[in-house]
C-alpha cells in the first residue's frame, strides 16, 4: 500500500510576510496512542486511496459533487 502520510518531524510554524513567527506548535515525538503526535498528508493521494477502496466495494456508490442537505433514518434499505 502506498504511504500517504508522514509524522511531523519537529514543529509547525506560521510566519508573516517579513518572516516573524506568528505561531509555533511543537508536534514532535509520539503521542499517548503510540502514533506520531501529528501527521501531514497529501489530500489528492488520500482521495485516490479512498476512491480505489470504494471502487472495490460493489455495495457502495460514490457520488462526487453531490451536496447532502438532509439525512433520515429508514427501517429498511431499498436497494
Amino acid at each position: 500500500m502506498k504511504t500517504i502520510s508522514a509524522g511531523v518531524p519537529d514543529h509547525y510554524e506560521w510566519r508573516n510576510a517579513v518572516g516573524a513567527t506568528l505561531l509555533r506548535i511543537d508536534w514532535s515525538g509520539t503521542g499517548p496512542s503510540g502514533w506520531p503526535t501529528a501527521n501531514f498528508f497529501s489530500q489528492p493521494d488520500l482521495e485516490d486511496v479512498l476512491a480505489k477502496a470504494i471502487g472495490a466495494m460493489p455495495n457502495v456508490t460514490l457520488l462526487r459533487g453531490a451536496e447532502v442537505v438532509d439525512v433520515a433514518e429508514q427501517a429498511e434499505m431499498s436497494w
